[in-house]
Parts: structure tokens; sequence; C-alpha cells
């Protein structure tokens, strides 16, 4: 077995990043060779078998190189204190350490900016209405769209109920074919998508067509927003390193922040079909950038393929052979316990307390980001500013909502390692809560004659800085701290799903409620929602910041209560 390993390592390749048999990767190659064998002697003198052994095992054999390698390390399972948060400067002190450390951190780093690119265009989607909207309101013939029509409603609902489906495509696809590959196949039913969007401006003769044109459009860059926003976190997970698993998990909201403003800009300087024609290209350039990654180490590790798992870990962790033998250790016992289950064995695992309780804390906090009223605002941001009277400065205000959500996110990408999570959806609810309030104390001042424009614009703002503190990026870092390994994929994709179903309802709901009854009222519900989250992060939502997974699990299965 270990003479196959070595003459299969000089035929690797990992990716097109410098050619098959490129100088980038022949470095390595030797190194590589080394630590595969290292590691199979290793798992060969402890009859390993790429699982951990049982409680039993350890007892029975506490002094095995085997054991002795899992309790040196400082593994994806076993991050941080065991009970006890670690304050803002022992993070600190933490990723320093990190940084000055033998791994590649620039290079994970650099591969994680990659893989986050995808997600640009999910924000791009869920901005777009909001000009898209006007230019079909403003059209001339009889296929211009109705302020308050149902069809609205489809136009902006369209793009979460498809992204149900492209969350469940990208999880089929990711374990069959690969992260790397399902990567670069984001961009194609975004460009499809844009390509039904910009297409459709030449059928306005024929409404049918012509409103069958955006609503395809619509639903297929909704495919492309829910694939990139499961595969991207996905792929930086597995090649992320453990200390910096906040900041890393934040880079594709990061980038879904950074297409909201580029949608305002394209949106409000062109027409609607042109601006689907720019992101046609971005969905090109995206998918383009994909190519240059490398593939999961673990997943090639949960396909057998082990060596081209070493060589990517030799570039992604450094050439110290101590480090990448930990790793490929720690990784062969999450694949085990990824291992697919059968129906009884899902049936059981839903059961326990450790998987139902983190499920039902995931499944309250995701419905309230849904229902926090963000995604009402980057839908429809312009009518709404127009309803509350900032149509004179309604593109630079729009300008300032995208603006703020992208430094608002990237100040959150470098401390969301620094405090706690409990903290900052607190902090979160709580802004979020009182700028609600302030939008709908204004457009109730403004149905009675008074003019309040600095007010609306102010709550606007800050309600994007109180989502972009907490609710936008947080929820996906606590899926991958609270939810048991063992069903963490399918679990996930279950509140996903969920996730994107609430969008869908928001965005299809909230154009026909506002007409309906008043925008202020609305707005009043969503401060009520706000208020309801804070309250339940505060006495239900247990805090994960620098603790071991392990002991998380044991906590929620032994000793869960209230204000933990």
């Amino acid at each position: 077995m270990l003479s196959f390993i070595k003459s299969q390592l000089l035929k690797f390749s990992v990716g097109t990043m410098a050619g098959e048999e490129g100088e980038f990767w022949e470095k390595d190659r030797l190194l590589s060779e080394s630590i595969c064998s290292t590691y199979s002697e290793t798992e060969t003198s402890d009859n390993f078998s790429g699982r951990v052994k049982t409680n039993s095992d350890q007892s029975s054999d506490e002094t095995s190189p085997s054991m002795s390698i899992l309790q040196q390390t400082a593994p994806f399972l076993l991050l941080g204190t065991d009970s006890q948060t670690p304050s803002p400067m022992q993070s600190w002190h933490s990723v320093l350490a990190e940084l000055k450390g033998p791994r590649r951190i620039w290079t994970v780093t650099l591969f994680s900016f990659l893989a986050a690119f995808s997600a640009i265009l999910s924000g791009y989607t869920l901005a777009f209405p909001s000009s898209a909207l006007l230019d079909l309101r403003n059209m001339t013939n009889t296929s211009r769209f109705v302020k308050g029509s149902s069809i609205e409603d489809y136009f902006g609902a369209m793009a979460p109920i498809g992204a149900i489906f492209g969350a469940a495509i990208a999880g089929f696809l990711s374990d069959v074919f690969g992260r790397k590959l399902t990567l670069i196949l984001t961009g194609l039913p975004h460009v499809i998508g844009w390509l039904f969007l910009a297409g459709s401006y030449d059928l306005q003769s024929l409404r049918p067509v012509f409103i069958l044109f955006l609503l395809i459009g619509r639903f297929l860059s909704g495919l492309g927003m829910g694939w990139a926003m499961l595969i991207a976190p996905i792929y930086i997970a597995e090649i992320s390193v453990p200390v910096m698993r906040g900041f890393y998990s934040a880079l594709p909201q990061l980038a879904l922040s950074l297409g909201i403003p580029l949608a305002y800009c394209f949106g409000y300087s062109l027409m609607y079909h042109q601006s689907s024609l720019i992101a046609v290209g971005i969905a090109i350039f995206c998918s383009l950038v994909a190519i240059f990654i490398p593939e999961s180490p673990r997943y090639l590790l949960s396909k057998g393929r082990r060596e081209k798992a070493c060589r990517v870990l030799t570039v992604l962790r450094g050439k110290k052979k101590s480090v990448l033998s930990k790793e490929i250790f720690e990784l062969d016992n999450l694949v085990y316990k990824q291992r697919r289950l059968r129906c009884n064995e899902w049936l059981s695992e839903l059961k326990q307390r450790q998987v139902f309780i983190p499920l039902i804390l995931c499944l309250f906090v995701l419905i309230f980001q849904q229902l926090s009223g963000i995604n009402a605002l980057f839908f429809y941001g312009a009518p709404i500013l127009q309803e509350a009277g900032v149509a004179k400065s309604e593109f630079m205000a729009l300008l300032a909502i995208g603006l703020t959500e992208f430094v608002t996110t990237l100040l959150t990408v470098f401390i969301v390692d620094l405090f706690g999570r409990k903290y900052m959806l607190m902090l979160s609810s709580f802004i979020m809560m009182c700028s609600c309030t302030g939008l709908s104390t204004h457009l109730y001042l403004k149905d009675s004659g008074s003019d309040g424009s600095p007010l609306a614009i102010l709550s606007v703002i800050m309600l994007i800085v109180g989502f972009s503190l907490g609710l936008g990026a947080i929820p996906w870092t606590l899926m991958t701290e609270l939810l048991s390994l063992r069903v963490r994929g399918f679990l996930g994709g279950v509140l996903s799903a969920v996730n994107w179903a609430f969008a869908a309802i928001v965005t299809g709901l909230y154009l026909e409620f506002a007409s309906k009854s008043s925008e202020s009222f609305a707005w009043w519900m969503f401060a009520g929602v706000n208020l309801v989250a804070f309250t339940f992060v505060a006495f239900f939502l247990p805090e994960t910041k620098g603790k071991k997974l392990e002991f998380i699990e044991q906590q929620m299965k032994n000793n869960f209560k209230l204000c933990v």
C-alpha cells in the first residue's frame, strides 16, 4: 500500500494553479511523500483504520502514538477552552500566534478570498429589484409594472425561492464532484438567469413572454445565489485554520455586502437590462477565479485520495511535518464522523439533546435574520426611500446603504473572533429594533404631513449597521459551532432551505402587506421581531466563542440552561 501511494504521488496535481507537475507543486512533492509515509506507518502501528478510538480503546492504550498526536494537537474539534470564553485580548494573542506560526496563513487567506468571490453576485441579486422595479414601473407600454401589484411580489420572491433549490443542488454536487468544481459551476445558473433578464427588454410587446423571462431570470439568478452561499462557506471552513474560523466564515457575507453597492451603482446609472449584462460578466469572472483554488483536503480524504490531500495540506499549512501529520489525523477523524447515516441512524440522532436543541436554536436565529426587515430594505430600498420622502437624494441614500453594509461587514470580519457571538447578536438586534422603530415613526409622521427625511436616512443606515454587526454573518458561524458534526451536512441544508423560504415570504408579501395596511405598521412589526430576537438570544443562546466544539456538544447534552 505504501509503495502504491509513493508511485501515485509522482503523478499528483491539485488543480491548474501551476499546471500539471508545475513548479509550484514540485517543491513539496518529497515532503508530502514523507508525511504520507509517516502517517501510514503511524496508522498501521495503531491499527487506526481511519476512525477515532472508542473510550475503552483510549483507556487501555493511553500511550499509543495516535492518541499522543490527538492530545498534543489543536484540531478543528478541539479548539479553544473547555468552558471559559476567552477575553478579546486572549483571542487577539491567539490570532497573532497563528499569524507567526508555521502555517501558511496567507495562502489560506488567498484561497478563501478567491472562493468568497462567488458570493458577490448574491448581494447583486438581492439588491437588483431596488432599481429594476423603478425601471419596470416607468415603462411607457402595457408591460409596465403597477405599484403594489402581485407581479412585483413575484419578481422579488423568485430569487429566494430559487435559492432554496440552489442550496440543495450545490450540496449534492459538492459531495459527488468536489468543492472546487461546484464553485466553478456557480456561475452557470447566474449567466443563464441574467441573460434571461437582459433578453426580456426586447420582449416588452409580448407581455406574457416578457413576464415569463423576468421570472425565470430571477429564479435562476436566485438559484445561483443559494448555490454560492452554500458551497463558498463549506469550502472556506474546510481549508481554514480553527483559531480564525470566525474571520474566514464571514468572508462570503463580506463579498455579498460588496455586491449590494455594485447593484445600486449600476442600477441607477444603467437600465435594468444593461446592469443584467454586467452581472453576466461578474459571473464569468467568479467562475474563472475559482479555477485557481485547490480541492478541499477533507473532500479528498473522504474519497480515499490521501496522497492528493497530503499535497494540498503542504500548500495550505507549510512544510512542518508535525503540523501536517496532526492535521491528517484530525481530518481522518472528521471524515469518519461525517460518514453517511442510515435512516434509522438519522432518527436516532435527531432524538438526542445535543442534536435537536442546537437545531432549534439555529432555526430561530435564522428565522429572526429574515424577519428583521433587512430583506425588505435590500430588495425594495428605492421604493421604501421614495415612500419615506427621500426621492431627491435617493441614489446617494442607497449608495450610503450599500457602502455602510460593506464597511460594517468588513469591521465585523476582524472583530468576530475578539468578541462573543452572543453579545454581538444582542447588540445587532437592539440596534435593528431601534432603527425599525425610527423608520416606522418617520413613515407615520409623514402620513400626517411632517417632514423627517434625516430620521429616515439615519434609521436605514443604522439598520444596516446593526445587521452587519451580528445577524448578517454570525448565524452561519453558529451553525458550524452548534450543530453536531455527524448531522451537520444534512441539518445545515435543511436550515438553509428554511432561511431562504422565509426570505421568499418576506419579499413576496412585503409590498402587498404595506399597501393594504401601511408601511409604518410593517416596520413596527419588524421592530417587534427584533425585540423578540434580542430576548431570545439573551436568555437561550449559549456563547460559543473560543470553546471546544466537543464541549459545546456535551453542554447541549447534559446541562443546557437559560442564560448560558
